[in-house]
């Protein structure tokens, strides 16, 4: 039986038409433009939000700046500023403020900081709608009628999840599709991401397999929840990221495995060749997106991993999921234990715990959300041991 919250979020679906899906301009407009945070936030504002819209920053504000310089990555004529130096901006009524670092208590405190100095207009990432969306190449963010015509698909996601946490999770990523107003998810902390000992024993983790292993954070996380494991295979198709990884389990191998595999490749449906846009840190994807592009080997993972004894894989690769579980469908069948991203492409909300379950039916399935909006929103994947 269809849930009732679910029910009328479908059909709003079905009905919904926005006048201007393009958010970001309406709230930017009549407005100059600066972003507070030059982090790891802003590569997601940046690919996901400037970019796509040709939004250029009159300033970049964020502490690692003490003096006026001009911008690192060439963008016309934005400049890079301190905190400090904010005072000293004219026309502060003149500029819309976007902040894009740290979670919502960050944003408060940062908002009244600038408030104070003078500043209007501030609005925290996250709130923008387009901000929460990854790839916008299905035009289901444009268009909720997509939505309503997966009805059946979503219901059927919506019934396999195990608890209420799950559920409710799963129905504020959906009102977000379908409303565009992001709205608050009941998250927990970033340092139990893919490490939930309220779903996993420490046991479950003893031969894991990292896909997309980026520089090592989840291995740093590995490391403080759950200690040695016997085996890691970490995969990282980002050369730039992958020898940071490799410094860094070297650094810490005593700490982390027995025995430790480190895999240069990206992860698809098929083994092949491909473009992959490289140095963009926690963005570096396939495709020729950005200004510094190689060629990847792709593999899929059935054809890489021979050992049958793994435990447990992660899989967040940037919006190529579902792809790599289809090449691992072999691997899924011996009921490993799964963590798998579901935040980068709309759909990925329910076409991915259906494709699991179509693969490998003896699986419970939990949604956990680690930030609070659309980031970081992991399925997690029990072996059904009855």
């Amino acid at each position: 039986m269809i849930n009732s919250n679910l029910n009328i979020l479908i059909n709003e679906a079905k009905s919904k038409r926005f006048k201007n899906e393009f958010h970001v301009l309406e709230i930017i407009k009549g407005y100059d433009v600066i972003v507070y945070g030059h982090g790891e936030g802003y590569l997601p504002l940046h690919n996901s939000v400037l970019s796509r819209f040709n939004i250029i920053p009159k300033y970049i504000i964020d502490k690692k700046y003490n003096e006026k310089a001009q911008d690192i990555d060439g963008e016309n004529s934005k400049l890079l500023i301190g905190p400090n130096n904010a005072i000293n901006i004219k026309n502060k009524n003149n500029f819309c403020i976007i902040v894009s670092i740290g979670n919502i208590n960050s944003f408060n405190e940062v908002s009244k900081n600038l408030l104070n100095l003078g500043f209007k207009k501030i609005v925290w990432a996250p709130n923008i709608f387009e901000f929460n969306i990854h790839h916008h190449d299905h035009d289901y963010d444009t268009n909720p009628y997509l939505i309503f015509l997966d009805a059946n698909e979503i219901n059927q996601a919506y019934q396999l999840l195990e608890d209420s946490i799950s559920q409710e999770t799963f129905l504020s990523l959906l009102k977000t599709y379908v409303t565009h107003e992001p709205q608050k998810i009941e998250s927990k902390p970033i340092s139990e991401q893919y490490f939930d000992l309220t779903i996993f024993k420490k046991k479950d983790y003893r031969n894991y397999i990292n896909c997309g292993a980026y520089t090592g954070d989840s291995i740093l996380s590995l490391i403080n929840n759950i200690g040695k494991i016997n085996n890691l295979i970490a995969i990282e198709p980002d050369p730039v990221n992958f020898n940071l990884l490799k410094d860094l389990c070297n650094k810490n191998k005593s700490k982390i495995a027995n025995n430790i595999s480190l895999l240069p490749f990206a992860l698809g449906d098929e083994n092949k060749t491909e473009e992959f846009t490289i140095g963009s840190g926690l963005c570096s994807e396939m495709g020729n997106k950005g200004s510094s592009v190689g060629i990847i080997e792709v593999k899929k993972l059935d054809d890489i991993i021979s050992e049958d004894d793994y435990t447990f894989i992660s899989i967040d690769i940037e919006g190529y999921e579902i792809k790599a579980i289809k090449g691992a469908e072999n691997i899924i069948k011996k009921s490993p234990n799964l963590a798998i991203s579901i935040y980068h492409r709309v759909f990925d909300l329910w076409k991915i715990v259906n494709l699991i379950n179509s693969i490998n039916s003896n699986y419970k399935f939990y949604i956990r959300n680690y930030t609070g909006f659309s980031y970081e929103t992991v399925l997690y994947c029990k072996k059904n041991d009855g």
